[in-house]
């Protein structure tokens, strides 16, 4: 999940996360032997994130093909692209979901979907370990990158800034050019994939009595046969 060549890029990347709980590789391991079962396809790229894996996925997305990313992940409101591909954010889960395209996007963050790598460079995101530019938060970022189009924009024309800003980009200068390669997702990424089946009612069956799933794998398959 800290692909190599992010950290290359930016040491803080990611750094504050806590270790992953011993237990969790193998649950990896369990839910690929479920969704198997279920006939649903799997997607990976090994040495990088699912962001990647769902960026490749976007990008081939032409013609009369339509594709819809359900997630939780504001940074994957950069796939969106009319009229092919949008985004399907949980606000409580698959019970709430609001829908961006690129006018909602626009709306709800005052950027471009295409934008919004940079606008989390300028405004920071814990959770990826950027600190942003100091004293730049969502509105001032949007403001800016509305203004002069992109980071590059906005470098070139620190004159025009009020100064505190100027100095701040300044200051930020390494940190955006570093960062850069951490917001960008790979689309281009090589793509190992399963095939879509028909679920496998037995299977899903025992791997629920042997790994103590409760009635979850049973009321996937009954979704994906249409009865829920």
């Amino acid at each position: 999940w800290r692909p190599a060549f992010r950290v290359a890029a930016y040491a803080g990347y990611k750094s504050e996360r806590p270790e992953d709980p011993p237990e969790l590789p193998r649950q990896f391991d369990v839910l690929a032997e479920v969704l198997d079962a279920a006939g649903l396809p799997r997607a990976i790229a090994r040495g990088l994130e699912a962001d990647d894996v769902v960026a490749t996925m976007a990008a081939g997305v032409a013609g009369d093909e339509r594709m819809e990313i359900v997630t939780g992940d504001r940074d994957l409101i950069a796939l969106v692209r009319d009229p092919h591909v949008a985004l399907l954010f949980t606000v409580r889960g698959v019970s709430d979901l609001r829908r961006f395209d690129e006018a909602a996007a626009l709306e709800k963050y005052g950027v471009r979907p295409r934008q919004y790598g940079e606008f989390a460079m300028l405004r920071g995101d814990p959770s990826d370990g950027l600190p942003g530019v100091d004293g730049i938060g969502p509105v001032r970022a949007a403001k800016l990158l509305e203004t002069y189009g992109s980071v590059d924009g906005i470098l070139e024309h620190l004159d025009d800034l009020p100064r505190k800003q100027a100095l701040a980009f300044e200051a930020a200068r390494d940190y955006l050019s570093a960062v850069r390669e951490v917001v960008r997702m790979v689309d281009d990424a090589p793509l190992e994939m399963t095939s879509r089946r028909e679920p496998d009612a037995g299977a899903l069956e025992e791997l629920a009595a042997r790994h103590g799933l409760g009635s979850s794998p049973m009321r996937l398959a009954q979704a994906l046969r249409g009865e829920r």
